[in-house]
């Protein structure tokens, strides 16, 4: 398995990543997550969780590749 950092909101970045490389599988760990910081930080929280997803899965349409794992990462409270 190999890691591919990439900004699901640059599309050049995404679309280079899978033209350069046969992907069987996409994983994709939601990064923003938590109430709080969706209501203070509005456009990034879009950006990340929306439009990079859409971008993803355009990407992963054009370039045939079926495989999606999608993680949703949130918040952990207690100790």
């Amino acid at each position: 398995m190999k890691f591919y950092k990439a900004d699901l909101i640059n599309n050049k970045e995404l679309s280079k990543i899978f033209e350069n490389h046969k992907l069987e599988i996409v994983v994709n760990p939601v990064a923003q997550a938590g109430l709080r910081y969706s209501i203070i930080n509005l456009k990034s929280y879009i950006n990340s969780n929306t439009i990079g997803f859409y971008n993803a899965l355009k990407c992963l349409k054009s370039y045939k590749v079926i495989n999606l794992l999608y993680v949703i990462i949130s918040s952990v409270y207690g100790g």
